[in-house]
């Protein structure tokens, strides 16, 4: 299997993330699955200072985890998510307050 942004996002297709949204990829099945990838991962807190921090935080990240956002992955080398992680992604949004 050749390296590719499309290999690493069928790994991380087979995966269940953890309740915080982590994962790994290693040896994961799949015929077009990458054998190891590497993941990064956007930490913010759950509370923030303020609703204006809230807003653009939330717009950002939303922005990064659109269609738009995953489609500037692939042209970088970049992997975009699959449908299951982006959507359990863009779900965590809710939980960020002020």
């Amino acid at each position: 299997m050749a390296p590719s942004s499309a290999a690493a996002t069928a790994a991380a297709s087979h995966v269940t993330p953890k309740a915080d949204l982590t994962f790994a990829t290693v040896d994961e099945p799949g015929a077009t699955s990458y054998p190891i990838t590497y993941q990064s991962w956007d930490l913010v807190y759950s509370v923030q200072p303020s609703a204006t921090d809230v807003a653009l935080l939330k717009a950002y990240l939303g922005y990064l985890l659109s269609s738009a956002g995953q489609a500037l992955l692939t042209p970088l080398s970049l992997a975009p998510l699959p449908s299951n992680i982006d959507s359990a992604a863009v779900a965590q949004l809710s939980k960020i307050t002020s």
